[in-house]
């Protein structure tokens, strides 16, 4: 979903990248970054716009046209497959690469990164949270252990 013209990023009413319906095949133009796990994939979902709308297409990685530009390196560490960078140009699909209906996309994709939003940060905290356990437990805060207060919020007296 997310492209690198200026102001794009991840919003979905910027969306640049275009699938033009030519008989029976789309051919799709565009460029995309930050796809996870697309270094390496067989295939990638991508959001593209259509006369009907914001439109996923499943686009095979062997697919003329489709070209991975490069492995994004991420601050917050490795993933399998990475972040790609990916170009599109002159990809064509036919009509068994989309998925689900025309002009659906965004909901197809809101579905899927509403709960990855919000499990994927926490999944990255569970580590620091289990790491910092025993340093709670034996830390004092005047003269109680911090681990030993009595309910979520209260302090000591």
């Amino acid at each position: 979903m997310t492209e690198p013209a200026p102001g794009a990023g991840s919003a979905p009413s910027l969306l640049r990248a275009r699938a033009e319906r030519r008989g029976q095949r789309w051919v799709l133009n565009g460029h995309k970054q930050f796809i996870s796990g697309g270094v390496g994939a067989d295939f990638a979902l991508v959001l593209a716009q259509t006369d009907a709308g914001a439109t996923l297409f499943v686009v095979p990685a062997n697919t003329p046209g489709y070209r991975v530009v490069r492995d994004i390196g991420m601050v917050t560490g490795y993933q399998i497959g990475g972040h790609a960078e990916l170009d599109l140009d002159g990809c064509e699909v036919g009509d068994d690469a989309v998925l689900g209906e025309p002009g659906r996309g965004l909901e197809y994709a809101q579905l899927r990164l509403e709960p990855a939003r919000l499990v994927n940060p926490s999944a990255r905290a569970w580590p620091t949270c289990s790491r910092s356990r025993p340093w709670w437990r034996i830390r004092t805060s005047t003269c109680t252990p911090a681990g030993c207060w009595k309910r979520r919020g209260s302090t000591p007296s």
